[in-house]
């Protein structure tokens, strides 16, 4: 009750505030399965219009093949400047990062998918995935489990 009270004395633009809004964001969530990738604390500066032009680009067409030439144009850089300004705000490469979203979703889809009816293979295919070792391999690295017993829950 003193933290709401708090809240509503200090106003939207107190660090108290923020840190709650940031909590309720945090526990709404984590009720809803992958939607999207979290993006870094500043990613919404003009600066990095670019960068989420790619990300939006990537999310838009992960299960398309892609190129980090694909990727670079749809966002207006050029492919180093992609490359930097991944590394730099996102710790990653633009295929590396391509590969997580592809992972999630095709981590979703096991989760949603009857186990009688699709099978791992086509799942992993629809999301660009062409050799299972490797999909699996990567799959099991990201979620702890092969996508086989995903499938199966």
């Amino acid at each position: 009750a003193s933290a709401m009270h708090a809240l509503r004395s200090e106003g939207p633009s107190s660090p108290a505030w923020h840190e709650a809004q940031r909590d309720v964001a945090r526990s709404l969530f984590g009720l809803y399965p992958f939607q999207g990738e979290p993006l870094p604390e500043g990613f919404g500066n003009r600066k990095n219009a670019r960068l989420r032009a790619a990300v939006a680009f990537i999310h838009e067409h992960a299960a398309e093949p892609l190129t980090v030439a694909d990727i670079a144009d749809a966002a207006g850089l050029s492919v180093r400047g992609l490359q930097e300004s991944f590394q730099r705000e996102l710790n990653a490469t633009p295929m590396n990062y391509l590969r997580e979203v592809r992972l999630r979703h095709a981590h979703s889809d096991l989760l949603k998918a009857d186990p009688d009816v699709t099978t791992v293979a086509e799942i992993a295919s629809t999301w660009g995935f062409g050799h299972m070792g490797r999909f699996s391999h990567e799959y099991f690295n990201q979620f702890g489990e092969y996508p086989k017993r995903t499938l199966r829950r």
